[in-house]
């Protein structure tokens, strides 16, 4: 509902509505919480995500969810933490990996970029028909200063796209 829905508002909109009638799934409370957090509302996005994981669903994409509305809401710290331990439990995970790395990307510093250049490196070997991974992979090389593989990660996506 979130991903086709016209705006995130909207999705919130929708998902109030069925609250009103009833108690939300589960899969509710998430859809509503990735909702907040991509409405820019990280605080409402990271309340609802600890209310899930409390109520004992802790999943991978609710980890996931938490760690990204962590970083929004400025907790960088909590954010890496949850990231680091994420890509302990699952090394190859895609989703993990790039929401990672373009988290850290947003960040700007060099630190970040190397950090973001390490966390995609291991899936470096799958990815060289991926132009969104080429994108975040660029980025990240770019803020770390390695405008080498900067370059050739933004001309392979550019071919890719």
């Amino acid at each position: 509902r979130v991903l086709s829905a016209p705006t995130p508002a909207d999705a919130i909109r929708e998902y109030e509505a069925f609250r009103r009638a009833r108690s939300l799934t589960a899969a509710e409370q998430y859809g509503l919480a990735i909702a907040h957090l991509q409405a820019g509302r990280a605080a409402q996005a990271l309340a609802g995500l600890k209310s899930l994981d409390s109520a004992g669903a802790g999943h991978v994409w609710i980890e996931l969810g938490l760690a990204e509305a962590e970083s929004r809401a400025g907790q960088h710290a909590a954010a890496d933490a949850r990231f680091e331990a994420l890509l302990r439990q699952a090394p190859q995970s895609r989703p993990v990996a790039l929401t990672y790395a373009r988290l850290l990307g947003e960040r700007g510093s060099a630190a970040a970029g190397r950090r973001a250049q390490g966390v995609l490196r291991p899936l470096m070997g799958s990815a060289d028909e991926d132009a969104v991974f080429q994108r975040v992979f660029a980025r990240a090389s770019e803020i770390a200063g390695d405008t080498v593989r900067a370059g050739e990660a933004h001309a392979e996506a550019a071919y890719l796209s």
